[in-house]
């Protein structure tokens, strides 16, 4: 049996994929209540929240307020980023950084995912299915730096929890959303 393992590059994935369904305000157990895809999807992405110790606070996790800067975690990455710029960053600079980086992400989303939920099409549809599909496969691995900067500042000493443990520790619910995707079409 394989056993997935929960990183940041994982929280941001379900970050995007319930924001891609929901204007974030709207988040809450309450809202979600009658619409399980969400309400799993929603109390999947807060256990994992807390598991990384951010405060699930939707505002302040896109503004970058979570970060420390002053916390030692974050020297290697802001290294890393002054490196690639060529000249040393304030380390107070981190939360911009992540801001920047996380809004391009998120703006991103719609044009990745436009075709998602298609299961039938006529041929001149799937011909353009087939080309975006082709032009966003292309955007998504260039993505991947940019995501993988935001996981990185998400979560530098690259924890990673296994789903039994997020579901003992933080309430993660062990459902299948494929499963639970399909059954409420």
């Amino acid at each position: 049996m394989n056993i997935k393992n929960i990183k940041s590059i994982d929280l941001l994935h379900k970050f995007f994929k319930l924001k891609s369904l929901t204007n974030s305000e709207e988040w809450s157990e309450e809202n979600f209540k009658d619409n399980e895809p969400r309400l799993y999807r929603y109390q999947q992405l807060k256990a994992i929240f807390l598991a990384f110790d951010i405060p699930f606070d939707i505002d302040k996790f896109m503004s970058g307020e979570f970060i420390n800067h002053t916390d030692k975690k974050y020297s290697k990455i802001i290294n890393n980023i002054s490196n690639d710029i060529e000249y040393k960053i304030n380390p107070k600079e981190l939360n911009t950084i992540f801001k920047r980086l996380l809004e391009y992400c998120d703006s991103l989303q719609r044009t990745l995912y436009i075709n998602d939920g298609i299961l039938l099409c006529n041929n001149e549809f799937a011909y353009t299915i087939k080309k975006i599909n082709i032009t966003n496969k292309s955007i998504k691995n260039n993505l991947s730096e940019i995501e993988n900067i935001l996981a990185n500042i998400i979560n530098p000493e690259n924890k990673s929890f296994t789903i039994k443990e997020l579901n003992n520790k933080y309430g993660y619910p062990m459902v299948d959303l494929n499963l639970i995707d399909m059954n409420n079409l």
